[in-house]
């Protein structure tokens, strides 16, 4: 009785490993759909052909060849992260700043340079810490695709990434467009992937990253940007 005692014990371990590992597994699954949605979304064929006929135009022109160098170089680089980490949902958080890099440079070529960048970093960051892939890049393309593309060279998009005690702080900033106009702030597939993608993360990880997305007001009422937060523990 003793011995079939200890054989059920067992088992029921031995079961109860087998299911979490499926639970992980289908976790995984779930979060690698919802970031080939996010991809999907980025690199969409009007974003391609738009980027490739660009291109094709500055290398028809004369005195664009560098400048059409530069430019395919970056799409050629934001294809292959695309594709090299293409079966990986945890990703080091230099490889996601890397990737934001490229994009944002192929949106300001898209848009005419109707907006610059700038992106601080402290210098004791681990850049090595692993983020879920395309957390950082979804609430960029947002800030860039409702207002930065409008901004008729005077929109500015500044990303912070900083360190406090025990969180890793990220801040996406954007002053939306210089027309002066009031905005909603987006509720689109991008956000409600990004909440599926974090609950996902918490269930996989136990780690509970949390963002806040808030407008910029002027005196008067009316809203001039954006301000995304994302808080990152440990």
């Amino acid at each position: 009785a003793l011995f079939a005692l200890i054989l059920l014990f067992i088992l029921l371990i031995f079961r109860l490993q087998r299911y979490r590992i499926r639970v992980r597994e289908e976790m995984g699954r779930q979060m690698a759909t919802l970031q080939m949605k996010a991809i999907k979304n980025q690199l969409d064929p009007h974003f391609t052909l738009n980027v490739l006929n660009s291109i094709g135009s500055l290398y028809a022109s004369e005195g664009s060849r560098e400048q059409a160098d530069y430019i395919f170089g970056k799409y050629a680089r934001l294809i292959r992260e695309t594709v090299i980490s293409s079966d990986q949902i945890i990703i080091p958080l230099a490889d996601e700043m890397e990737f934001i890099k490229n994009y944002i440079d192929l949106e300001r070529f898209r848009c005419n340079d109707a907006f610059s960048y700038k992106i601080e970093t402290d210098p004791d960051i681990d850049l090595q810490k692993k983020i879920p892939r395309m957390l950082i890049h979804t609430f960029v393309e947002n800030s860039i695709k409702h207002g930065l593309k409008d901004s008729s060279g005077n929109g500015v998009l500044k990303i912070s990434v900083r360190n406090e005690p025990g969180r890793l702080i990220i801040n996406i900033e954007d002053n939306n467009s210089d027309s002066g106009k009031k905005h909603e702030l987006s509720t689109g597939k991008g956000l409600t992937i990004i909440k599926e993608l974090i609950d996902l993360y918490f269930r996989l990880e136990k780690v509970q990253i949390v963002f806040s997305l808030d407008p910029i007001l002027s005196d008067s009422d009316q809203m001039t940007g954006r301000i995304v937060q994302i808080v990152i523990p440990g």
